[in-house]
């Protein structure tokens, strides 16, 4: 039977390992778009460096990919990634969110004047369509990493709020690099996409902790990239209503112990 000290080495051991894994993903992150900044302070950058940001989305999903097989994890982890629960309560609340979405951008086009919004952001059907399965497909990337890989292992098999909490000021500073490099945000723009990623950290980690399903994760994480248009003040908001609503009647903000 394990040992108390045993116990305690183990979980200090699991703490130095996401430390670790936070600090390197960060660092390799930032190494992804370094060639980017370079070449905007007027430095000539060779093109094979410059494409060094697409691993910007993989670096977190591989460095998982490694922990998993370091500790004979890996098979387990991947079947993780298929569990499927409550999946028509998981279909009706993406649908909540876009009809959310949507409305909430149909409402600021018309009260600033702005009839063209969903025309500019998306002209034709086949860009809706590529557009779509584009950002599907990055965020089947990240959710296997930030959600079925780092806030499974730091909750500890516990539904609790500030896990995911943590989660989106992880998640957070990992985007910092794709803001203010490749996207030239302001800090202020950076400081509203900061808010607003912790924001979905709590939606899409209490969608991680009831239904357990990659593909569900990532539709929501893709809705969110595609029907939220209003400016990110009114996101904000928006979010913020909608967890103090999930608050009141949802689990959200209750300990619970969950089945993974």
């Amino acid at each position: 039977m394990p040992t108390k000290k045993h116990d305690n080495t183990k979980v200090h051991s699991s703490k130095i390992k996401t430390i670790c894994w936070i600090l390197i993903v960060l660092f390799l992150s930032f190494l992804c778009y370094l060639p980017m900044l370079l070449q905007k302070q007027g430095l000539h950058i060779p093109a094979a460096l410059l494409n060094a940001k697409y691993l910007f989305v993989l670096t977190p999903l591989t460095c998982s990919i490694i922990v998993e097989i370091s500790e004979h994890t890996l098979k387990q982890w991947f079947l993780d990634l298929f569990t499927s629960k409550k999946i028509f309560q998981s279909i009706l609340l993406c649908i909540l969110f876009i009809i959310a979405g949507l409305t909430t951008s149909y409402i600021y086009s018309i009260t600033k004047g702005n009839q063209h919004l969903f025309y500019n952001v998306y002209p034709t059907i086949s860009f809706i369509i590529i557009n779509g399965i584009y950002l599907f497909i990055m965020a089947l990337l990240e959710e296997a990493a930030w959600r079925n890989s780092f806030l499974r292992r730091i909750s500890n098999q516990t539904i609790k709020i500030h896990y995911t909490f943590y989660t989106g000021i992880i998640w957070g500073l990992w985007h910092i690099p794709m803001w203010y490099i490749r996207n030239s945000l302001t800090i202020k723009e950076i400081l509203f996409f900061f808010i607003w990623t912790i924001l979905l950290s709590l939606i899409i980690g209490f969608a991680y902790y009831n239904y357990q399903n990659i593909f569900i994760l990532a539709f929501l994480h893709t809705i969110f990239n595609t029907c939220f248009l209003a400016p990110m003040e009114w996101n904000i908001i928006l979010l913020i209503i909608i967890l103090f609503i999930f608050a009141l009647f949802t689990n959200l903000f209750k300990h619970k112990k969950c089945s993974i």
